[in-house]
């Protein structure tokens, strides 16, 4: 039994039929090797592509939000002459920190404090963007960033700085 084994292996028409298998074999294999390469520097460029593409997508909502945000205020905002000159006053004290107190706001406009905060409620229903805080137990204001550029670039309350007096 093992002699016609052996004698199968002596064949050299044999051995040829064998090498060729393996080397048919391998061939199909290393084809599958270069196409698993290929698919996976196709799916390493796809991949850059989409993170370029997430990257863009982030920009245009960043400028999304921000174009909304000129549209929801390239209307004009009417505001009263006390309103105004509150929004300077703010504006102008903003400039060198951060919040600006109630009893210094009402010290700047020498206005009566009830008549202070229904204009400031005022203007925060008109759509002008005023936080409030409270910073050490004392109320505080400040704007929006965002609306101060808007403002400063569209001046959409039609505030003249000239005709303001503090």
């Amino acid at each position: 039994m093992f002699k016609w084994l052996m004698n199968l292996f002596e064949n050299n028409d044999f051995k040829m039929k064998v090498r060729r298998a393996f080397k048919l074999i391998k061939n199909e294999l290393d084809e599958h090797l270069d196409a698993i390469n290929q698919n996976t520097n196709e799916i390493q460029g796809l991949y850059e592509i989409i993170s370029e593409l997430e990257n863009k997508l982030d920009s245009l909502a960043e400028r999304l939000e921000h174009f909304e945000m000129q549209i929801n205020h390239d209307h004009k905002i009417i505001l009263s002459d006390d309103e105004k000159r509150i929004f300077h006053a703010l504006y102008l004290l903003s400039e060198t920190k951060p919040y600006v107190s109630f009893s210094e706001l009402q010290e700047r406009l020498d206005l009566d404090a009830f008549v202070l905060d229904a204009l400031i409620n005022s203007m925060i229903a008109k759509g002008v963007r005023i936080e409030k805080h409270v910073k050490d137990g004392n109320l505080c204001y400040s704007l929006e960033n965002k609306f101060k550029i808007i403002q400063t670039k569209n001046n959409i309350l039609n505030i003249d700085n000239r005709l303001i007096k503090l």
